[in-house]
């Protein structure tokens, strides 16, 4: 368990522990495969009183790819999917974070870096009503070039970050 506070207006927190979780969803063959990254860091700089100046930062380990069946896992280690021998890691990096007009609400814009491809893309960060933060996007997996053309496998991936 990582977790620290700077007191005053920053707030600085390195999160590792239990309740967080890195996690996704794809259509394959009519269906929803859910799955997870088991290891990963998130670090978030939050500003309480200006929160476009905060930053969020943060590290999967692709080797730590769960979908509940190992053939599938292994597949998706290979260098048809994730290449994990040469890119073990996806990270994002905040350049800008922007408030919506909703409360809880900010959309974190940075550089996603999935296989060596670096994008910009954004989350939406909402705040839980327990205080941590959960944060969502959707990506197309063939503009990192993950996979190739499917007919069965949808290109569209939900993921979802609970801090």
């Amino acid at each position: 368990m990582k977790f620290w506070f700077t007191f005053g207006i920053w707030v600085t927190v390195a999160v590792a522990f239990a309740q967080s979780s890195v996690k996704f969803q794809i259509r394959n063959m009519g269906s929803t495969v859910e799955g997870s990254f088991d290891r990963f860091t998130l670090n978030i700089r939050w500003n309480a009183s200006n929160p476009t100046a905060s930053t969020v930062t943060g590290k999967v380990q692709v080797e730590s790819i769960n979908t509940g069946i190992s053939l599938r896992d292994n597949h998706l280690r290979s260098s048809s999917y994730f290449h994990v021998k040469k890119y073990p890691e996806i990270s994002f990096k905040s350049t800008r974070i922007e408030k919506s007009s909703t409360e809880a609400l900010y959309f974190i814009i940075g550089q996603l870096s999935i296989k060596g491809i670096t994008k910009e893309h954004a989350f939406t960060m909402r705040m839980l009503p327990d205080g941590r933060r959960e944060f969502k996007t959707t990506l197309n997996r063939r503009d990192f070039g993950v996979g190739g053309w499917s007919l069965t496998m949808g290109d569209e991936v939900q993921v979802t970050v609970t801090e």
